[in-house]
């Protein structure tokens, strides 16, 4: 068994199979901790497979983790329900869906031999909008996203999976993403209690539950270092004043966040603040450096033994969580239920819903506008975007065209856009994230001023866009595009569901 200080490490590796080059990174490294990501998945067949051949592999015990938040971060999508997402979740606000999704999501990986599902992201959305976490948060009301995030633990723990809150203390107080750049919060530590309620209220009961910090700088704690590097934060905050005493994880060390260049240094200074496993999911030498440098620390006596031992015992605990009695479901009936119940509409003042059956139909769609590195594009995620299937799901309407945006439209583009769409009864806009490319905003514009009178807004990623939007343009909001949901998207155009959801966070400040 290894207990060297290579096994603070948690690893990514490459492919979809354990070859010799991953064998040989498991006994070189000794890592305690293996995350697969969707370079690594294929289907749950071969999910299993591979997990069972990497236990095979490693010298020791292996925990084994994936980010299965559903909605815009799934790691595997074939074989497994594939859920709508936590803003769409915190749209429902109900905890017994939380629960049951909770439950299938554990069930399903536990059947695949994974250990820790590192969600739910207890980040808030403060202020509204806030680029770095988007609809991978519940909402911005603490208590309702502490209670969505317990229920979400319950169930993934009544499966026997662990449950991973993230990302500490609180990213949805950053500027930016920390996957590409540092970001800093002013906040004093009076402004840090919102975001750190959803950790006190889960944490009441922390039987299955790891947590993750964050690549932030949290001035009213420490204002020089990253929270993954700072004592304060992770010593004093987390394991002082919350009480708690499970399994800490470092976010991944390989972002734009973390100072390139020295990460074996990295790894050892994340360890010495006080995390129990130190994320380095890419690259092997880079891997390979941090186990060493962690074992050099540990022979020095930088790394405590004791620290070090129980670091490992909270691993342990992790892989001796019993599963309860899990009554089964149907995921995806389930996935609909929450895509459905989720459907929110900002207004409709004009009455252009539902659109009419002999209606003529201009489908817009692409223009992803910006997206997170975070959210790895999976093997049959249930995202539509073809434009056969923008015809299926457009079936019920017989004239239907489609016109496919680019990332960042020029403006002879959007010129000859608008001038078509004015041939149509309905333009149905797919939107993304339009916030962050100016063609998109421009477009956007020019819709609301030569279209209203046909224009439907569909915010399929990003709501908080409303703010954009002028009065009296018809719009709604799925907040989110896995297949459910834009299933969902087309009851409602349809008049077949009346969107009744709440909005999880304010779209204004």
């Amino acid at each position: 068994m290894s207990r060297g200080g290579g096994a603070r490490l948690l690893i990514g590796v490459d492919g979809t199979e354990v070859d010799a080059g991953t064998a040989a990174l498991l006994r070189e490294t000794g890592c305690r901790g293996v995350v697969l990501f969707a370079r690594n998945l294929v289907d749950a067949a071969q999910a299993r497979r591979l997990i069972a051949d990497l236990r095979a592999a490693a010298p020791g015990p292996l925990l084994v983790c994936v980010d299965q938040e559903g909605g815009r971060v799934v790691r595997l999508a074939r074989g497994v329900t594939v859920f709508p997402g936590n803003l769409a979740l915190g749209a429902c606000d109900d905890e017994a869906l939380a629960e049951a999704q909770g439950q299938v999501q554990g069930a399903e990986l536990a059947a695949l031999g994974v250990d820790l599902n590192l969600a739910p992201v207890v980040d808030l959305l403060l202020p509204p909008g806030n680029a770095a976490i988007g609809t991978r948060s519940l909402g911005a009301d603490p208590a309702r996203v502490a209670a969505l995030a317990a229920a979400l633990v319950r169930g993934q723990r009544a499966a026997g999976v662990g449950s991973c809150l993230k990302h500490f203390p609180g990213l949805g107080a950053a500027e930016v993403d920390p996957h590409v750049t540092v970001s800093r919060a002013a906040l004093p530590e009076a402004g840090w209690e919102p975001h750190l309620a959803p950790y006190v209220h889960c944490l009441r009961d922390a039987r299955g539950l790891a947590v993750m910090s964050t690549h932030l700088v949290a001035e009213a704690y420490d204002r020089e270092h990253l929270a993954t590097f700072a004592p304060a934060v992770l010593r004093r905050l987390l394991r002082g004043r919350l009480g708690f005493d499970g399994l800490l994880v470092s976010d991944d060390l390989c972002m734009g966040a973390v100072p390139p260049g020295d990460l074996a240094r990295a790894a050892v200074a994340a360890a010495t603040a006080g995390h129990d496993l130190v994320a380095v999911c890419h690259g092997p030498e880079g891997q390979r450096a941090a186990a060493s440098a962690l074992g050099r620390a540990l022979a020095e006596g930088r790394l405590e033994e004791g620290e070090h031992a129980r670091a490992l015992e909270r691993c342990d605990d992790l892989q001796r969580l019993a599963p309860g009695r899990v009554p089964e479901r149907d995921g995806a009936a389930l996935a609909r239920t929450i895509a459905r119940r989720a459907m929110h509409r900002f207004g409709d003042a004009r009455g252009l819903l539902p659109l009419p059956p002999d209606a003529r139909v201009l489908v817009v769609h692409g223009g992803a506008g910006v997206r997170s590195v975070v959210a790895e594009a999976p093997r049959a995620a249930g995202v539509a975007d073809g434009e056969a299937r923008l015809r299926a799901l457009f079936a019920a309407w017989p004239a239907v065209g489609s016109a496919r945006l680019d990332e960042d439209p020029s403006q002879a583009a959007i010129e000859r856009l608008v001038a078509r769409a004015e041939g149509f009864d309905r333009v149905v806009w797919l939107a993304r994230e339009l916030r962050g490319r100016a063609g998109l905003r421009f477009l956007l514009a020019r819709a609301c001023h030569r279209l209203a009178d046909r224009l439907v807004l569909v915010h399929l990623r990003d709501p908080f866009d409303q703010a954009l939007v002028d009065t009296g343009v018809t719009s709604i909001a799925s907040f989110g595009e896995v297949e459910c949901q834009l299933e969902a998207t087309v009851e409602v155009l349809g008049g077949d569901l009346e969107p009744r959801g709440r909005l999880p966070a304010p779209i204004r400040p």
